[in-house]
C-alpha cells in the first residue's frame, strides 16, 4: 500500500527552504541608496561608447519628469565602493541633474567573472543591436574571457555560447554562428554583412572557410553587385553564387582532408619516435663527453651514437616523404578551388555580357520603333494628300515591320 503523503509536513518544509533561500539572496543582494561618489565607472562596460551628451540630457530630463524607474546595479568591491555594472547612462543621468545619491542594487562576494557576465547581461538584455554590434560586443568580451587563466573560470568561458544565446535572447545554434562570425569571418566579410548584402547563415557558412577562400568568397559577391538587376535581385544572385562556391570548396577540402589523413596520422607518429631518438642521442653525447668513460665504453657509445643518427635520419627522411605528399595534395585542392572560382567568375563575365548585348539590342529596337513611328505618320499624311498605290504599299510594309518588331520584344 502507498504511503500518504504528509502535506503539511511538507508545507512546512517548503517554507522553510524559502526562508533559507530568500535569507541568502538578502546576504548577497541588497537595496540602497548610495552617494554617486562611491561609484567606481567600470572600464570594461563594452556597451558605452555609443552614449552621446544629447541622449544623457534626453534621459536626465525623463528621470526629473518620471522618475527612475529600474534602479542601477552595482558590486560592493570594498565597503563603501561599489563597481557599476548596469545603469552608466542613468548615474551619468541623475548626477546631470545635480543629484549626489541614487538607488542602486547592490551585489556582494561577486568574482571578476561573475561582474563582467552581469555586465554583459545587464545591458544587453535591455537594448536592441545590430549584428555589427553584437559582434563587437562578442568580440570583446571574448577578449576579456581571455584574461582568466585558472581552471575553473576556463571551464566557465566554455559555456560563452549559452551566455550569448540568453544575452540576446536567440537561440544556441545561432549563438555559435554569431560567435564563429566574431571568430572567423574576414574583415571584407563582416563588412557585407554589417551592409545587409548578406544575412547571419550564409556569413557562417563562409565563417568555415580558409581565410584565401573567404576572399574569393567576397569577391564573387561584389562582382554579382555590379549586375544591372535590382538591388535585391543582385543580393539574391550573389548569395546563391558564393554559397554554390562555398559548399564546393567544403567538398574539396573534406576529400583533401581524407587523401591525407593517413600521412598526418603517420607524421605524428614518426615525429614521436623522432624526439625520442633525438633525446636518446642526446643523453650518449652526454655520455661521451664525460671524461670517467674508459677506452671500450667509449667504443660502444660510439656504435650506439652512429646507430642512433642513422635512425634520425631514417626519420627526417619519411617525415620529408610524407610532407612532400601532404604539399602536393594540397596544391591539387588549391588548384581546384582556383578552377571553381575562375569558372564561377567566367559564368558571370558570359553572364554580364549577354545582359549588356540584350541591353543594347533593346536599345536599338526603341531605336528603330520609333523612326519607324514617324516615317508612318509620314506616310498617313501623304496618302490623305495624294493617295496612290505605292504609298499604301509603303504603309502595308511599315505594319510588317512594326509586328515583327513586337515580336522579337516578346
Amino acid at each position: 500500500m502507498a504511503k500518504k503523503l504528509n502535506t503539511a509536513g511538507a508545507a512546512a518544509r517548503f517554507a522553510k527552504l524559502a526562508d533559507t533561500v530568500e535569507k541568502e539572496q538578502k546576504a548577497v543582494e541588497r537595496t540602497e541608496i548610495i552617494p554617486i561618489d562611491s561609484i567606481v565607472i567600470n572600464k570594461d562596460n563594452i556597451f558605452s561608447s555609443n552614449d552621446t551628451e544629447e541622449s544623457i540630457a534626453e534621459l536626465a530630463k525623463n528621470i526629473e519628469e518620471n522618475g527612475m524607474l529600474h534602479n542601477i546595479v552595482v558590486a560592493e568591491i570594498e565597503p563603501d565602493k561599489y563597481l557599476l555594472i548596469s545603469g552608466e547612462r542613468r548615474t551619468k543621468a541623475v548626477k546631470l541633474l545635480g543629484r549626489d545619491k541614487i538607488k542602486a542594487t547592490i551585489r556582494s562576494d561577486l568574482s571578476e567573472l561573475d561582474i563582467l557576465k552581469m555586465l554583459f547581461f545587464a545591458n544587453s538584455e535591455t537594448r536592441e543591436y545590430t549584428n555589427e554590434e553584437k559582434i563587437q560586443i562578442i568580440e570583446k568580451y571574448l577578449v576579456k574571457l581571455n584574461q582568466f587563466e585558472s581552471t575553473s573560470e576556463k571551464e566557465a568561458a566554455k559555456k560563452f555560447r549559452e551566455y550569448v544565446s540568453q544575452a540576446f535572447n536567440i537561440n544556441e545554434r545561432q549563438a555559435s554562428k554569431l560567435i564563429t562570425i566574431t571568430s572567423e569571418l574576414s574583415h571584407s566579410l563582416k563588412e557585407l554583412l554589417y551592409s545587409d548584402i548578406i544575412d547571419i547563415n550564409t556569413a557562417a557558412s563562409l565563417a568555415q572557410l580558409p581565410s584565401e577562400y573567404q576572399s574569393y568568397s567576397a569577391d564573387i559577391i561584389n562582382k554579382a553587385l555590379k549586375r544591372n538587376d535590382s538591388d535585391s535581385e543582385n543580393k539574391k544572385y550573389a548569395t546563391v553564387l558564393v554559397l554554390s562556391f562555398a559548399k564546393q570548396v567544403k567538398a574539396v577540402i573534406s576529400q583533401t582532408n581524407t587523401a591525407v589523413s593517413k600521412d598526418r596520422t603517420s607524421q605524428i607518429y614518426h615525429r614521436r619516435k623522432l624526439v625520442q631518438s633525438e633525446k636518446e642521442l642526446a643523453q650518449i653525447v652526454q655520455k661521451l663527453e664525460l671524461n670517467s668513460i674508459n677506452s671500450e665504453q667509449m667504443i660502444d657509445l660510439t656504435k650506439e651514437k652512429e646507430k642512433t643518427e642513422q635512425v634520425i635520419e631514417k626519420y627526417n627522411g619519411i617525415l620529408k616523404k610524407l610532407e612532400n605528399r601532404i604539399e602536393v595534395q594540397l596544391q591539387l585542392q588549391h588548384s581546384k578551388i582556383d578552377q571553381i572560382y575562375e569558372d564561377i567568375i567566367s559564368s558571370m563575365d558570359r553572364e554580364t555580357n549577354y545582359m549588356q548585348n540584350e541591353s543594347e539590342q533593346e536599345i536599338r529596337t526603341k531605336k528603330i520603333s520609333k523612326e519607324l513611328k514617324a516615317v508612318d505618320i509620314a506616310v498617313k499624311r501623304l496618302i490623305e494628300i495624294c493617295p496612290s498605290k505605292e504609298l499604301e504599299a509603303i504603309r502595308e510594309l511599315l505594319e510588317q515591320y512594326k509586328q515583327e518588331i513586337e515580336l522579337s520584344k516578346k
